[in-house]
């Protein structure tokens, strides 16, 4: 790479703000299109797709990339954003996209032209754990009337956030419960300091206590869950669809907080230089001609 190329940031909240600052600042020509209002200088702001994406050799968006409707995830209301199809007929034969959570949908109409999906990156979802974890604490804590100290938290799954979120209860003193189906992550929690129990049969029985994390990407709480749920607050992290079904949802009420994208509202400029990073990475691993 060692020619300046171009760099578009398209959509997005202020995190992709603060991933095209620093694009802009290590020698990109960096344009933001359809992004969060917000400062984003050096890179230059954009109103007109074409000119954007004109000639430009790396296409960074944001994650999640698309909506289910196939529409690009910006800061206007989605019927002024455009959908995948259109950005890829704008784009020049050359360009690299770069996105989070790209589906085999979105996958199959880029066509010819090469996707990359960062949020599949290690390095990626190690890091980005983090702020998303810290997030969910302080979302907790703007909620619940006690203390972290010696509070009950219960987290279901123990992946890389479900493990970033435990190891920071427990430097609060909070009293950390995993529940899984894996002995392997059973173990695992354990050796971090977890009490551990097996999830079905918690999901049978009633979850309680002060607050409930979930990090399982899918729909584990029904309504037969959520009835015997007698927890203060249920904080789901997990992406799309979420980890309640709708009847779960309505059960649940006020307790439950969706908390989506939680990186990108609490520590935009932590979560931004993550994609920075990763994105910069594959540019000189896997895309070296640039």
């Amino acid at each position: 790479m060692s020619k300046t190329f171009k760099v578009a940031v398209c959509g997005g909240d202020t995190r992709m703000l603060s991933a095209a600052s620093l694009f802009a600042e290590n020698g990109c020509d960096c344009t933001v299109w359809k992004g969060a209002q917000g400062e984003c200088c050096p890179a230059v702001r954009s109103h007109d797709m074409k000119n954007t994406l004109s000639g430009t050799d790396a296409v960074i968006l944001p994650i999640p990339a698309f909506s289910s409707a196939g529409r690009l995830i910006c800061a206007e209301s989605e019927r002024g954003c455009p959908d995948a199809t259109e950005i890829f007929q704008a784009l020049p034969h050359s360009a690299k996209v770069f996105g989070g959570r790209i589906s085999p949908l979105i996958k199959k109409l880029a066509g010819e032209y090469r996707i990359y999906d960062y949020g599949e990156r290690e390095e990626f979802s190690v890091l980005n754990a983090v702020p998303t974890a810290e997030a969910a604490i302080k979302t907790a804590m703007d909620r619940l009337p006690v203390t972290i100290d010696s509070s009950t938290a219960t987290i279901l799954g123990y992946g890389r956030v479900g493990r970033a979120l435990a190891h920071r209860l427990l430097a609060l003193h909070a009293e950390v419960t995993v529940c899984v189906r894996s002995s392997g992550a059973a173990a695992l929690a354990q050796s971090d300091g977890c009490r551990t129990e097996e999830l079905n049969s918690v999901l049978k029985r009633g979850i309680g206590g002060d607050m409930c994390f979930n990090t399982i990407p899918y729909p584990v709480i029904d309504d037969d869950a959520a009835s015997g749920f007698s927890c203060s607050l249920f904080i789901d992290l997990a992406s799309a669809p979420g980890g309640c079904t709708e009847e779960a949802a309505a059960i649940l009420g006020d307790r439950l907080i969706c908390a989506l994208s939680l990186p990108g509202k609490y520590s935009p400029a932590s979560a931004g230089k993550i994609i920075y990073n990763t994105v910069f990475n594959m540019l000189h691993s896997e895309v070296d001609d640039l």
